[in-house]
């Protein structure tokens, strides 16, 4: 017996080490993507702010996430601004640690699951991973989970009030949750028989004790709120207004078909695993009238369906959006687990697990490249096998030549971008700039300027209160560091465009016109976005005049010899490519009067959705192949039943779901 549990021990720390061994390379992978930061470095300004004593004055930055604000600004203070957003991916890991024993404790209370593994593992590549850029959503997560916690598994005098301000906190942290919140108070009173269906009737029974705890749950909000407002004067712009007032941009009927009958050459391969979760979750709350399956199936699909009405796409992509929901979900998996043990559900489950483990587990935190320029990590091989992703990093390369022919530089080199952004995306461009001759102008130092979602709506709201000036204002220390270098001619290469711009605007427009006069200036075709409507250069300014001539020569060259092919693949892009070298001066008297349309095809990835398809779907698979091999003759029969499903469908993609892309024989013309 003793021999046994010894081997029972082993057995569990192994998995624990598997555990803890695949979470650290997916985050190392994640960081390598997004950069070591643990907040969106736009929320650096709010430091300064704070600071200042100016926070939510009427600047149009800083909306939503009061109390990350505050962490941040202590840790910022405590460590310094250098490794302000190391601390805090170490903060949130601290708090995502703490959230997982409590979410375990819950697991155990629902008798869910008595080994560590599947939770710990599901945890960590559902909800860490999606968060841990993102403290907000820690924050937000932990205290409607603690608050969840305390209102259902735990008895005492000070439950109500223990809750509601655990409520407070996660609505100052991210004001999405209220969904959850309304929820979760709305079936808290059916799990007390406040409201019941008797022979099919609704039932209402008022219960004192219960009224007087919602009473006592609403206080410490309400004197929260009431607190905040008065502390901030537009408390209730920032917290609620910037994201409420908002045009719909489709009606009900709109949203339900596009969430239904969805277009999956433009929604992104998630949105399939979101919408299976949410419809599992739907399927439990059916049967078994759960909060953890309200929450995570029919809340899930509403918050979906307001997503997708508010903006008119699939944003299910966006998983730290789901983050309070996650947790829940994970419950769900553990009871379908529980549930389907016999085959053929059980290779259906199985399968279920292995592709909500790849997408969005593991697929969208480290190897997210759908939105981005990059086609640089090798780990990713199926997108980088496909010919979609190879003729996307051609015309990018294509588009940016510009990058590729910079003369080596003598001095520093001077870029708006943070150092992972750099990565992702000047040298996807093909750039030969070295690395470390770069100094960055980031969001960590600098104000940049409002994000174009969020700026009408406080243009809006605050009126003539509005405080913004993106040109002047006052220098920091940062930025007045720079504008000294500049001055004394540090700089052989300042280089700004998409998709940043704002701080170098601000740094160039306080630098004396002697200085600049130095420097010669050449624009460089550039489509950072792959859209068609847009700034579509950058500037690079050279102090060695030489330097620009020999650029300017060698790009009239290059795009003389491969215009008909860029004119091939996308006519917008040739006769943007043409307006940006007249706008040099170069002759270059020809444009693309027809020619292809693929850039949104491949912005999209739609010419890789067909492999991404298929290899869903064989992953899915995998267990249903095991099964029939392994189980007897009626398990096999049901097994190839499901297979032989999977594989219509599979032949369905294959003859229906096309891949080219929208070529179109260049027409190119002289311009008269």
């Amino acid at each position: 017996m003793q021999e046994k549990s010894r081997e029972f021990g082993k057995r569990e720390w192994l998995k624990i080490i598997a555990i803890l061994a695949m979470l650290l390379i997916v985050t190392w992978k994640t960081e390598a993507y997004f950069g070591w930061i643990g907040y969106r470095e736009t929320w650096t300004i709010c430091i300064d702010y704070m600071n200042e004593g100016v926070l939510w004055n009427g600047q149009p930055h800083c909306e939503g996430a009061l109390l990350p604000f505050y962490i941040i600004w202590f840790l910022d203070t405590l460590v310094g601004r250098e490794y302000v957003q190391i601390a805090t991916i170490v903060f949130s890991t601290l708090l995502s640690l703490l959230f997982f024993w409590i979410f375990w404790k819950a697991v155990k209370k629902e008798q869910l699951e008595n080994e560590i593994f599947w939770p710990a593992l599901l945890f960590g590549l559902l909800f860490y991973i999606n968060t841990i850029t993102n403290l907000e959503a820690v924050l937000n997560s932990l205290f409607f989970f603690c608050a969840y916690y305390i209102l259902c598994y735990t008895e005492n005098k000070w439950k109500y009030y223990g809750a509601g301000v655990l409520l407070l906190l996660s609505t100052v942290s991210k004001i999405n949750v209220i969904v959850q919140i309304a929820f979760l108070l709305f079936w808290y009173a059916y799990e007390k028989q406040i409201w019941y269906f008797e022979n099919k009737k609704l039932k209402i029974q008022l219960k004192k004790e219960v009224l007087i705890g919602y009473g006592q749950l609403c206080l410490p909000i309400i004197i929260g709120f009431a607190i905040l407002t008065v502390i901030y004067k537009y408390f209730w712009i920032y917290s609620w207004g910037v994201f409420t007032n908002q045009n719909i941009t489709l009606s009900i009927m709109q949203t339900l078909k596009e969430m239904i009958l969805f277009d999956i050459t433009k929604a992104d391969i998630i949105y399939i695993t979101v919408m299976v979760v949410a419809l599992l979750g739907t399927y439990l709350f059916w049967n078994e009238k759960k909060f953890y399956a309200l929450i995570s199936g029919p809340v899930f699909l509403l918050a979906i369906f307001l997503i997708v009405r508010a903006f008119g796409i699939q944003f299910a992509t966006g998983t730290r959006y789901w983050s309070v929901i996650f947790p829940f979900t994970i419950f769900c998996l553990l009871r379908i687990r529980q549930l389907w043990v016999q085959s053929p559900m059980k290779q259906v489950m199985q399968g279920l697990f292995v592709i909500i483990i790849l997408y969005p587990g593991i697929y969208q935190g480290p190897f997210l490249l759908k939105d981005d320029l990059s086609y640089i990590d090798s780990w990713n091989i199926v997108d980088k096998a496909t010919k979609g992703w190879q003729e996307k990093d051609t015309l990018i390369k294509q588009i940016h030549y510009g990058y590729s022919i910079v003369p080596e530089q003598a001095g520093r080199i001077l870029i708006e971008d943070d150092p992972a952004g750099f990565k992702r995306k000047i040298i996807s461009f093909g750039s030969n700039i070295k690395y470390d001759q770069v100094d960055f102008l980031t969001k960590k130092y600098m104000e940049s300027h409002p994000d174009i979602w969020g700026f009408p709506r406080y243009q809006e709201l605050l009126g003539e209160n509005l405080i913004y000036k993106p040109i002047g204002g006052q220098l920091n220390e940062k930025e007045q560091e720079i504008v000294d270098k500049i001055e004394n001619r540090t700089y052989s290469l300042i280089i700004y465009g998409p998709p940043e711009w704002a701080i170098t605007e601000k740094i160039l427009s306080n630098v004396k016109n002697e200085t600049l006069g130095v420097y010669c200036r050449v624009l460089i075709p550039n489509n950072v976005w792959l859209t068609e409507g847009g700034w579509h250069f950058s500037y690079f300014f050279f102090r060695n005049h030489e330097d620009c001539q020999e650029v300017l020569q060698k790009m009239a060259l290059y795009f003389s010899e491969h215009y008909q092919d860029i004119c091939t693949k996308d006519a917008a892009t040739a006769n943007s490519i043409t307006q940006v070298l007249l706008q040099n001066g170069i002759p270059f008297k020809i444009m693309c009067v027809d020619g292809g349309s693929a850039l949104e095809y491949l912005k999209t990835g739609k010419s890789i959705k067909r492999i991404e398809m298929l290899v869903m779907l064989l992953l899915f698979a995998l267990p249903l192949l095991y099964g029939a091999y392994k189980g007897d003759q009626s398990e096999r029969k049901k097994c190839l039943f499901f297979f032989g499903i999977l594989a219509l469908i599979c032949i369905i993609i294959m003859i229906f779901m096309g891949s080219d892309i929208p070529y179109k024989e260049g027409i190119v013309q002289a311009i008269q």
